[in-house]
């Protein structure tokens, strides 16, 4: 990896593709897809969601199969929510918590 920047998490059956621009992210999807089909997997095209993640909100039209991706303002990854507004307070907070409820059981 070294500078190399990271496109694609993968963890169990869940993927993050990332991207710096719409166009990136559609080819990299469009890939993706080919791969997945190569190994004899399907994308759950009900279970794909976009976030972009910036400042201002900033529309992305991806599509797979002649399906728009619904574009989401956050989602749940291995149990971490990543928001679209880049704000980790509320995530600090809930990891927070989860960790003293697990330390008062030890």
């Amino acid at each position: 990896m070294g500078n190399d920047p990271i496109h694609i998490i993968c963890y169990a059956d869940e993927a993050v593709l990332i991207a710096d621009s719409e166009e990136n992210l559609q080819i990299l999807l469009l890939r993706f897809d080919q791969m997945a089909e190569r190994l004899n997997m399907e994308i759950s095209l009900n279970k794909t969601k976009s976030l972009t993640i910036s400042r201002n909100y900033t529309k992305c039209e991806v599509e797979l199969k002649g399906t728009s991706i619904e574009q989401v303002p956050k989602f749940n990854y291995l149990v971490v929510e990543i928001s679209a507004k880049r704000d980790l307070k509320q995530e600090v907070r809930i990891q927070k918590m989860k960790a003293a409820r697990i330390s008062g059981c030890l």
